[in-house]
């Protein structure tokens, strides 16, 4: 999962979140670190929580 650019000016924490509401990884990204990497991330459907300086955004991510 790569983020664009313009929401990695600041940094931007972003949660997993699996079907059950439990946050399974979280991880802080910056300019210079723009990538979630989704190994040992089990199969299956989850959120994406992203914390951005505008405020928070939500996306459904299908892990296959």
């Amino acid at each position: 999962v790569e983020l664009p650019a313009t929401l990695t000016r600041a940094a931007t924490t972003v949660a997993l979140v699996d079907a059950l509401g439990r946050t399974v990884l979280t991880q802080k990204l910056t300019a210079a670190s723009t990538q979630l990497s989704l190994d040992g991330v089990a199969a299956g459907v989850y959120a994406v929580r992203l914390q951005t300086a505008q405020g928070t955004v939500t996306k459904k991510l299908t892990v296959e």
